[in-house]
């Protein structure tokens, strides 16, 4: 019987900064190009982006929004009902921003700086509301805190002046879209206005767009080398596959079978029932157990070790509560459910003739995520120790060797018989002009699965970008043939996406 530590629980049930704003990446092999660090030294001080600044190979100027990433974590919303009928009335041209109560103005005060007009950080038009209130907000570009800080829309703010990391004052100039106030006159109106206070922006050059948001691409570049034999790259929400190889490729997912096992279990298998789990260690075919077995523990609890590493045995634990070919027909089911409409499942454990492809998984991992999240959540969880009666009695470790990053969102990686290893996992990838996009990665054989990983994120993240196609437009409309870029771009996926 095992036993071990304690501090792992059953976990069955369970902005953004200031900076530019609406930016869109495309490509720029043509254009002409700036030093990174010249740029955040710029914008963070406040100045506006010229072709003045340094030039140089690294990164062009049109693509500056490779250097905007969101980091909601620190964000604080709060639920405070609206309780009057205020409105904050910011007008751009006037520079001043005003609240009212009814037809009646009672606080009116001078805005100090708004996003440059007619660039792609210039602060929008539109109706908006007060989305988050925090009295202290950090920016990670120029790690700078904005004091009695307002979002209103996606990466905008209303806030006081900023300040760097020693108290110093950002210097004076165009904002990165956000409408600066005095710290005195920002703290005043914080007081004033509740989430979901409305706001009405006018003035400036550029009306707020409806269109949709896409991916864009800057440029090709150099691919890594992968070594899996198939793999896909994809935006979760969209479902838009922004890199892929052997996509639909029929495949052994081996270990990858454990999610899909978890997952019909959760819906098929009372998750209170009983397993003895100490006779299955020992290879006895065994099925259900009373709670006061010795070795018995709840399927519940058998998503961890399933989910932390694959586990068969507990698979096998699991699949006996309904029976081989039962659980097989549920699997089965469930996957043409959900539109893996090319997968074929032999059983609940890794040594199957299962076959599935990476676009079929990449809708497993999908749906896992966002219909039955805690699944994911197991899959974040360092250990757990299961402890009937107070006294443990079985305790597993997570094996995945990327839970201290907090930008992984779950998922599992398994090595496989042959040496190589099955891996899908979320993560949060900055290539949103309004934030992060979750990422899924579904790799299929890969020999070095730890450096794959890293490199189909690294690529993704630097070559990819979700915004709005007027940044484009607005970018090559006057220097370029926007057409022929879009045929440019057709024949970069085309080699993405084979």
């Amino acid at each position: 019987m095992r036993t071990t530590s304690t501090h792992a629980k059953l976990f069955l049930l369970s902005g953004a900064l200031c900076s530019g704003a609406a930016f869109a990446l495309a490509f720029t092999a043509s254009l002409p190009s700036v030093d990174r660090t010249s740029v955040v030294a710029s914008v963070a001080n406040g100045a506006p982006i010229t072709n003045e600044l340094p030039q140089s190979n690294k990164i062009s100027l049109e693509d500056f929004a490779a250097l905007s990433m969101l980091d909601g974590s620190h964000v604080s919303v709060l639920d405070a009902p609206i309780t009057d009928d205020r409105m904050i009335d910011v007008d751009l041209d006037k520079k001043i921003l005003t609240v009212a109560e009814g037809t009646t103005t009672i606080a009116a005060f001078p805005i100090l700086s708004i996003g440059r007009p007619g660039t792609f950080w210039e602060t929008p038009a539109g109706d908006y509301s007060i989305k988050t209130k925090e009295v202290k907000h950090l920016s990670s570009i120029g790690n700078t805190w904005m004091p009695w800080s307002m979002q209103f829309y996606g990466n905008f703010f209303i806030h006081g002046w900023p300040t760097y990391q020693d108290g110093t004052d950002v210097p004076k100039g165009y904002s990165g879209g956000c409408i600066r106030l005095s710290t005195t006159d920002a703290k005043t109106l914080f007081d004033m206005v509740n989430v979901n206070t409305r706001v009405h922006v006018i003035g400036g050059t550029l009306p707020l767009s409806n269109e949709s948001m896409h991916y864009y691409m800057k440029d090709i570049g150099a691919l890594p080398n992968i070594s899996a034999q198939a793999f896909s790259v994809f935006d979760e929400e969209t479902g838009q596959v922004l890199w892929s190889h052997g996509e639909d490729e029929s495949v052994s997912p081996g270990h990858l079978v454990a999610l899909m096992t978890a997952l019909v279990s959760v819906e098929t298998v009372d998750q209170y029932k009983y397993v003895d789990f100490e006779k299955l260690l020992t290879g006895k075919n065994v099925a259900a157990a009373k709670a006061t077995d010795i070795g018995a523990v709840q399927v519940g609890a058998l998503l961890y070790p399933l989910l932390f590493d694959g586990n068969d045995v507990a698979a096998k634990g699991i699949v006996k509560l309904r029976g081989d070919k039962v659980f097989r027909d549920y699997m089965n089911e469930k996957s043409k459910a959900i539109g893996m409409v090319h997968t074929a499942w032999s059983s609940g454990t890794s040594a199957t003739l299962s076959t599935s492809t990476p676009r079929d998984l990449a809708k497993l991992l999908t749906y896992s995520d966002t219909q039955k999240s805690f699944l994911m959540k197991t899959t974040l969880v360092d250990e757990y120790s299961f402890e009937p009666f107070g006294q443990p009695r079985f305790s597993w470790k997570n094996k995945n060797d990327w839970l201290d990053d907090a930008t992984f969102k779950g998922g599992l990686s398994v090595k496989e018989k042959d040496g190589s290893a099955n891996t899908l996992a979320l993560y949060d990838s900055p290539v949103s002009e309004f934030g992060t996009r979750k990422l899924g990665f579904v790799i299929i054989g890969s020999a070095h699965p730890d450096e794959d990983l890293s490199a189909l994120r690294a690529y993704s993240s630097s070559h990819f970008f979700y915004g709005s196609q007027s940044g484009v437009e607005a970018v090559y409309a006057a220097t370029s043939d926007l057409a022929a870029r879009v045929e440019e771009m057709k024949l970069i996926k085309g080699q993405l996406l084979n």
